[in-house]
């Protein structure tokens, strides 16, 4: 897995509410290394929440208006 690969990872599992210490053992790194990416990249894993949320948002808005 390449450098670019890890961290793309590592915001999708902290989007996903993935502990710090599951994703240092499943990405095969050491927890230290995982909070700072949970520093450096804290916008993005935001950002991807953000757009989760909305995704459910709009499928309960439209199971909604189906009923």
């Amino acid at each position: 897995m390449t450098k670019v690969e890890q961290q793309e990872r590592f915001i999708e599992l902290r989007a996903q509410g993935m502990s710090y210490e599951k994703i240092a053992e499943q990405l095969e790194i050491s927890k230290t290394t995982a909070l700072k990416l949970g520093h450096d990249f804290e916008q993005e894993v935001k950002r991807l929440q953000f757009m989760h949320l909305e995704a459910m948002a709009e499928q309960y808005k439209l199971v909604k208006t189906a009923r």
